[in-house]
């Protein structure tokens, strides 16, 4: 039979106290590694939602700065003064131009619309709850140095792009674009970002 010496419970306890600090240190390790693990997650999902809303809105804007340049897709006039405002000022977007962006970001819902701020009182409601300001066409009065005067005509027009998870609840990414379109004295048509504003 083997003796017990005073020395071994010394040991026994130095070795459960040494394990026990160790176990400690893990535990604050792995919980530190969670919750940093959790904070990239979520810088992630937010990163991957805005950088759908920015796509979506170069595409968007590409698409209707090259289109509305093009003869017939903007009556012209639309451009006159004092010209009928519409009741569906909504602009049709071609789906197949956000389908790759979609597939891409499967998980993400995405909305984008074009519209026509020359609006009725019958949009007014829906226009201020997205904090659209009407925009009748207007004259602009342009002068190049040496030549003469030109006056042009312009419409405004509002991108809106809307990018949130299906699945998670909260504010979703708000993006605003607005964009002139110049009608010159010559009948060629321009289109002008002017600024995007996130929300």
């Amino acid at each position: 039979m083997r003796r017990i010496h005073k020395h071994d419970g010394a040991v026994l306890i130095s070795v459960i106290g040494f394990a026990a600090a160790v176990l400690n240190v893990l535990l604050i390790y792995f919980v530190m590694a969670t919750r940093i693990h959790a904070s990239v997650n979520w810088e992630h999902h937010v990163m991957k939602r805005e950088n759908a809303a920015l796509q979506t809105e170069a595409v968007v804007k590409c698409w209707f700065c090259t289109s509305a340049s093009e003869e017939g897709f903007i009556d012209p006039s639309e451009f006159d003064l004092g010209s009928e405002p519409k009741d569906d000022p909504y602009i049709d977007i071609p789906q197949e131009i956000l389908q790759e962006i979609r597939n891409e970001n499967a998980d993400i819902f995405i909305k984008a619309s074009v519209i026509d701020q020359n609006y009725s009182d019958s949009f007014l409601t829906e226009a201020e709850s997205m904090n659209i300001p009407r925009g009748m066409p207007s004259e602009l009065l342009t002068e190049v140095e040496g030549e003469s005067r030109d006056i042009c005509f312009i419409k405004r027009y509002h991108i809106r792009i809307t990018s949130a998870y299906s699945n998670e609840e909260g504010d979703p990414v708000v993006l605003s674009d607005n964009i002139l379109v110049l009608r010159e004295s010559s009948g060629t048509i321009k289109a002008i970002p002017i600024y995007t504003k996130k929300q």
